[in-house]
């Protein structure tokens, strides 16, 4: 008799074992998916080092914001097309740069360049620089696409 109880006991035990493991490795499971998600909304991430002689920077309220654009511009070997739609979400230190037909990438840790110039640059992936400019009324003047080495190669306005 007490030999069965305690089978049951063991049975018991591995099954609530199991259930606990099972739980433990779900709420992990969605805690990590739900912090890449929350954080970047699935683009990949390019954090950028400031370097010695750059001025590190906090976004002015003016150039915060969703701004859609469209490529007006494009040159010098830029491979996305004129009239290309763009989506830049803005913060005071990062920016999303969602281009149709490109993969989404957050860039974090802008410089900036002048009074009114702003500068996050992708050393990660592609070698950009993406230059928002304030306009003289206020919020988004546009995004100048830039190389790394400073070749000017398109616009979104």
């Amino acid at each position: 008799m007490v030999i069965i109880q305690l089978k049951k006991l063991k049975i018991t035990i591995m099954k609530n074992s199991v259930k606990i493991f099972a739980l433990a490795f779900s709420i992990l499971f969605i805690a990590a998916c739900s912090s890449n998600d929350d954080s970047s909304n699935g683009c990949e991430q390019c954090t950028y080092t400031v370097a010695q002689g750059e001025t590190a920077a906090t976004v002015s309220t003016p150039l915060i914001g969703e701004f859609n654009l469209t490529l007006g511009i494009s040159q010098n070997g830029y491979d996305v097309p004129q009239g290309t739609k763009g989506k830049f979400t803005v913060s005071a230190n990062e920016m999303i740069v969602e281009i149709d037909g490109k993969q989404c990438i957050t860039l974090k840790n802008p410089i900036k360049t002048s009074p009114v110039e702003y500068v996050f640059k992708d050393d990660c992936r592609d070698n950009l620089m993406y230059a928002i400019s304030e306009s003289n009324n206020g919020g988004l003047n546009e995004v100048n696409v830039i190389t790394i080495s400073g070749s000017f190669i398109g616009q979104f306005k």
